[in-house]
């Protein structure tokens, strides 16, 4: 479920965040859901993504289109036909002998 920002979180501190946020160390950020992983080095970061990349390039070209397809249509198509246009994809990720 996305945030609504009129509906789930007050205007006033949607203001103050958008044009005055607070410095945060990490662990706040993390905490407060900003971040969703903390590193503790470059070298810890560097490996991480390192190993993200090597692991959805190992995956199906077409279930990862189909996967950025159905982040994009959440943030431009209603829900109900985001959610529609997804079994579409992911139906259509079946098909893939791959």
């Amino acid at each position: 479920m996305a945030l609504s920002f009129d509906e789930e979180w007050p205007v006033p501190l949607v203001w103050s965040s958008s044009l005055a946020p607070p410095v945060l160390d990490a662990e706040t950020a993390e905490r407060w859901g900003y971040l969703n992983r903390v590193f503790p080095s470059k070298e810890a970061l560097s490996a991480h993504v390192d190993a993200l990349a090597q692991r959805i390039a190992s995956f199906p070209t077409v279930a990862v289109t189909a996967a950025k397809r159905c982040v994009l249509n959440s943030l431009a198509m209603s829900q109900d036909d985001a959610l529609n246009e997804e079994f579409l994809l992911f139906a259509s990720t079946l098909k893939d002998p791959a």
